[in-house]
């Protein structure tokens, strides 16, 4: 079963903990891959927890009846509890909500929120004050509504003003990093636009 499996080690930006990944290696024969991962889990007594992030990803896979396909596993296997998650909100609610679909009614839907800012400021004043640094709740809610309140961006932008080498952050700080995040990104930017009409 092993070697259809490619791990991939790498270190999340904010809590610097070591994270694994596991993905398919054998690319050619996607359900044969697939049966020996659920295989190798039905053996075990074990309970496992099977989390897939963006979820809705499997509708633009070129095999036939991949939603089929994960139920079929889902409903076959007690010990293992799925987490599907996906960002397109509409894409998943048609998936699990619509009685012609595979996943019809065979999940508990949950609908997570933005992320309050107050939970960004704890957040950030705890991790910045055990590195002997200082960030106001002012500048973290500046932070906030300047990414719109995107989780990842949010996130970012407190780890690119995390690692500058000063122990006390203000606007400048913040004004510097966006400066440069939006530098190191122009030709992706420049590009975006000649996906657009110039009237858009």
């Amino acid at each position: 079963m092993f070697k259809s499996l490619r791990p991939l080690l790498s270190f999340d930006l904010i809590t610097v903990q070591p994270e694994v990944e596991i993905t398919l290696a054998n690319d050619d024969q996607p359900k044969e891959s697939l049966d020996e991962i659920f295989e190798y889990l039905k053996k075990h007594d074990d309970q496992f927890i099977v989390a897939i992030d963006e979820f809705q990803q499997i509708l633009v896979y070129p095999e036939q009846n991949v939603e089929a396909l994960f139920r079929s596993y889902s409903q076959q296997l007690s010990n293992v509890h799925f987490i599907f998650s996906g960002s397109q909100r509409h894409v998943m609610e048609g998936m699990f909500r619509s009685p012609a679909r595979p996943f019809y009614r065979s999940t508990e839907l949950m609908f997570l929120d933005k992320i309050p800012v107050e939970e960004y400021v704890k957040f950030a004043i705890e991790k910045f004050t055990l590195a002997e640094k200082k960030i106001s709740e002012e500048l973290i809610v500046q932070l906030y509504k300047k990414v719109l309140v995107h989780t990842w961006y949010v996130l970012y932008m407190l780890n690119r003003l995390y690692s500058l080498p000063v122990s006390y952050y203000s606007t400048k700080e913040l004004d510097e990093v966006v400066k440069q995040v939006l530098m190191e990104n122009e030709p992706f930017y420049k590009g975006y636009t000649k996906l657009v009409t110039s009237r858009q």
